[in-house]
């Protein structure tokens, strides 16, 4: 399903996107970061929905925790490793791009991990 992502505007691929946000580039649109962030911030949510439903974790903890890493990711992948200017685009706008999404893929692989999984 995201493996197939393409942008409107810039219609770029997956693997396209998946390679720009793996190397850290000082040259950045407000397009091409929101889109990059939206691709990487799928990826942790479908890694901790596997690692969270192998563990178990359950509950509230697991979907609070799951909140302040998908946050944390965005602060530190934008800020620290690309360093992305807020003149780009502001920290709200990364946090808010692409969270119904990863949230959803986040709690379908958490969910159908831990039931296929012997407790």
């Amino acid at each position: 399903f995201f493996f197939l992502m393409t942008t409107k505007d810039s219609k770029k691929s997956f693997a396209q996107h998946l390679s720009k946000a793996l190397s850290p580039s000082s040259e950045w649109t407000k397009e091409d970061i929101l889109a990059t962030v939206t691709v990487a911030r799928q990826i942790v949510a479908l890694l901790t929905g596997i690692v969270f439903g192998t563990v178990p974790v359950l509950g509230a903890a697991g979907i609070i925790t799951f909140g302040v890493i998908n946050v944390m990711f965005v602060l530190f992948f934008t800020g620290k490793y690309h360093s992305v200017d807020e003149s780009v685009a502001d920290r709200s706008a990364l946090i808010q791009e692409g969270m119904a999404g990863t949230i959803a893929i986040f709690l379908v692989s958490w969910i159908m991990v831990y039931n296929i999984l012997p407790v």
